[in-house]
């Protein structure tokens, strides 16, 4: 969602709705009441202190022309030092860039017709020992309730082939899994956030919301199959504060699921999640809070394949990657 008229729609409706509720700054400690572990109403205890964060760094722009208004972010896993990235709206094309955001190669997904294209992940493949990426075609600024993920295996990168500034890098044509899904109320909803659960496998899906209750749905991991229509699971509402924005725009779980982040606009938040707890656990814990990149329109988010950073960008043609580092 890239349109002027809904980031002043965005502001004005923090304002309105702000009442008690203050601003958090880096480093920030919340409870967080209105997020529950079992959809029942039972607040979760945080199960760790929040880590600290280093500044974020410019490491370079995006070179794919392609990636208009990158709206998703995911590390690989089978290309050390590669970043996936998939731009807003109904593109089929996944871009592969490296850690300084130097175009590499598209794949185009054979027969893919998304229709909002606003998140991607990286998670544990169908066959045992792989990976697959998922890309997550589940906005729609007017709310949808039928989503749709296109699963694939991990294409190979050659992480040396850098295509020359501001040209097409090489595209191949790859096949995908689409898996349908919807919404347990059934209505139509606008979301941005897509992430999966390394430890399970499970996916979740955390709406966009106007009032700062994004709602947390998951699909678990043996009911990610294509051919029939998945229904989500409310696991939780995420209470974010109205200013200075309250709207989710991406997601990621650290490699080892040790953490959960969730960004809007201007503020990234972490959930410590203990080992043996569910990420609906983790949410429904301590909220950590620091401040964003500066970032005109930030709509992706994704831990390094080593956990030890977050890489974010901005929609635009040649935006800016940032990477923020975590304390060890």
């Amino acid at each position: 969602m890239s349109t002027a008229t809904v980031r002043v729609a965005v502001l004005t409706a923090a304002v309105l709705l702000a009442g008690a509720l203050p601003a958090c700054s880096r480093a920030d400690r919340t409870s967080n009441p209105t997020t529950t572990a079992d959809g029942g109403g039972t607040p979760v205890e945080g199960p760790a202190a929040c880590p600290e964060l280093g500044a974020p760094e410019v490491v370079g722009r995006l070179g794919d022309p392609a990636l208009t208004e990158t709206s998703g972010l995911a590390a690989s896993r089978r290309n050390p030092g590669v970043l996936w990235a998939v731009t807003d709206g109904g593109s089929p094309t996944l871009s592969a860039l490296d850690e300084q955001g130097r175009a590499l190669a598209r794949f185009r997904i054979a027969g893919a017709r998304p229709l909002d294209v606003e998140d991607l992940a990286v998670g544990p493949g169908t066959r045992p020992g792989t990976t697959d990426v998922l890309v997550a075609d589940i906005g729609g600024n007017t709310g949808r309730n039928q989503l749709k993920v296109y699963r694939l295996p991990e294409p190979a990168v050659d992480v040396s082939a850098v295509a020359p500034p501001g040209t097409d890098p090489p595209t191949a044509t790859v096949d995908a899994e689409r898996i349908d899904v919807a919404y347990p109320e059934g209505a139509a909803t606008d979301a941005e956030s897509f992430a999966v659960d390394p430890r399970t496998g499970d996916w979740f899906v955390i709406t966009k919301q106007f009032d700062g209750d994004s709602r947390v749905d998951r699909l678990a991991a043996a009911d990610t199959t294509p051919g029939t229509v998945h229904t989500l699971e409310r696991v939780g509402t995420l209470g974010l504060p109205l200013l200075p924005d309250p709207l989710a725009t991406a997601a990621d779980i650290s490699p080892d699921g040790s953490l959960v982040a969730v960004r809007t606009y201007r503020k990234l938040y972490l959930y410590p999640r203990a080992e043996g707890a569910t990420v609906a656990d983790a949410l429904g814990g301590e909220r950590c809070a620091y401040d964003g990149a500066d970032e005109p329109q930030g709509e992706s988010l994704a831990f390094s394949s080593d956990g030890r950073a977050l890489f974010s960008t901005s929609e635009g043609v040649g935006a800016v990657l940032f990477r923020t580092p975590l304390a060890p």
